[in-house]
């Protein structure tokens, strides 16, 4: 009996529902909770010199975790943009061969003692480093600077990329006060690139005049168009300032062109730190690429080893690149 009412019951609830238009509601589903974005491994690079001057093995290295974004700095232990055209184009075979794309091209534009900017006494052994790898005498880079940039295009249209590497001259006791000729410069070399279909990528580096992400703001919310920031997130402990959050959050994500990662041991204070593989320093990677995803960064993050262990970079790069993907695969 107790059942036959209830049936009725509800007959006659779906009648009077009926009469009046309408038919019984289904039970509402529960909300599918958004998903926040991230970056995945595809986005992952590396500098294939800091794996090994030899090419070949960067690529081994690149198919070893699956990587599919190279960075060309040096060829075969040359600065990519001092190689002849035969030697990029035997590199770019090579890439293509192994289905390794190339995100930027670092130079040393504008790495150089510009006019009326003396370096400071800190950065003499950088300069003499940079002597030995990129052999044109000081006093001819900074009025060769267009000439350099037109072998970087060249080099980049090889290579298949856009993004090419600047500096902002070695660094002075007052960084500010090269920042006009610096700007004055950058408005002689992007229009350069742009005709080109090239974008200037401005690393902020501990040796020159833009080392921190304030710093970068300073020059590229005056730089003209095409010119944007390789931000190397470590380097700007050199001047103090904390790069995530405090650093990031200065910058204009926008004018984000590039990323490089390394890490380093800062326990013992920034003037006695050492390098170390990603995710065993003080930077917070896991956060920083659920930053850079928020912000809809389109670019590449490539990993800069910059150590060695017993010797060998190309076990340093392991290491470093598996804490790359642990902090890509931690995500949120």
């Amino acid at each position: 009996m107790q059942s036959m009412l209830t049936r009725r019951a509800f007959l006659g609830s779906a009648a009077a529902l009926a009469a009046c238009g309408g038919s019984p509601e289904p039970a509402a589903e529960a909300p599918v909770p958004a998903q926040k974005p991230r970056l995945g491994r595809d986005r992952v690079c590396f500098i294939t010199d800091e794996v090994s001057s030899e090419l070949s093995e960067a690529i081994a290295f690149a198919k070893e975790f699956e990587i599919g974004w190279v960075e060309i700095r040096n060829l075969w232990d040359k600065y990519g943009i001092l190689q002849d055209v035969e030697t990029i184009k035997k590199a770019r075979g090579m890439l293509d061969e192994a289905g390794l794309k190339v995100s930027a091209l670092s130079t040393p534009l504008l790495k150089c003692i510009a006019p009326g900017v003396k370096p400071i006494e800190r950065v003499e052994l950088d300069i003499k480093i940079s002597e030995r790898v990129f052999p044109i005498p000081n006093e001819e880079q900074f009025p060769r600077s267009a000439e350099f940039l037109e072998k970087s295009i060249e080099a980049a249209s090889i290579l298949g990329c856009n993004t090419i590497r600047c500096f902002s001259f070695w660094r002075t006791e007052d960084p500010a006060s090269a920042y006009p000729l610096l700007l004055e410069k950058l408005e002689e070399l992007a229009p350069i690139a742009q005709k080109a279909g090239m974008r200037l990528a401005m690393e902020n580096e501990h040796a020159c005049n833009v080392a921190d992400c304030g710093e970068a703001m300073q020059v590229l919310a005056k730089a003209p168009a095409g010119v944007g920031l390789l931000w190397d997130v470590l380097n700007g402990v050199s001047t103090g300032e904390q790069p995530y959050p405090d650093g990031y959050a200065r910058l204009d994500k926008s004018r984000l062109y590039h990323v490089q990662l390394k890490d380093a041991d800062l326990s013992q204070g920034v003037e006695r730190f050492h390098y170390c593989p990603v995710g065993q320093g003080a930077m917070p990677y896991t956060q920083i690429f659920e930053a850079l995803a928020a912000d809809d960064y389109p670019g590449t993050v490539s990993m800069e080893t910059h150590f060695k262990v017993d010797g060998s970079s190309l076990e340093a790069s392991r290491r470093s690149m598996k804490g790359v993907l642990a902090a890509i695969d931690a995500q949120a």
